[in-house]
């Protein structure tokens, strides 16, 4: 019979603690920002948009600073409203043949960039949500 020594890992809980620290105290800072910016007697989202039909207004909420806003129109509007759903890019430049590749990828970086997007995987989701269908 063979034998094989079995390894364990026994890991310092101060070290873990001391490498977890930060993200702990992340976590706490971002439940307080969520807490206070949902404060209040009417539900805003912290990232909502406004469809105007020929423009989208985006208001981007932010904790202990004046809220942005975004206004799109056009084809803007159109990708944006387009990516409410994860989208590649090579369906959105599918859907929008009149925009080059460079423009797109431009756009959708700005967007990814301003925190209105996220990307993963060469995937874009718009992450505003309707203001008008909370209320």
């Amino acid at each position: 019979m063979v034998w094989f020594p079995i390894q364990t890992y026994r890991g310092e809980r101060t070290v873990q603690r001391k490498l977890w620290r930060p993200v702990q105290a992340k976590v706490k800072d971002w439940k307080r920002a969520y807490k206070e910016l949902h404060q209040g007697s009417f539900y805003k989202p912290i990232l909502g948009y406004y469809d105007g039909g020929e423009f989208l207004v985006i208001h981007q909420r932010r904790f202990r600073a004046d809220t942005l806003t975004h206004r799109l129109t056009g084809s803007s509007r159109k990708i944006y409203l387009f990516c409410r759903q994860p989208r590649s890019l090579a369906e959105i430049q599918a859907r929008f043949p009149k925009i080059t590749a460079d423009q797109l990828r431009g756009f959708l970086h700005m967007m990814v960039e301003k925190k209105l997007m996220f990307e993963e995987h060469r995937r874009y989701l718009s992450l505003a949500v309707s203001a008008a269908a909370r209320r």
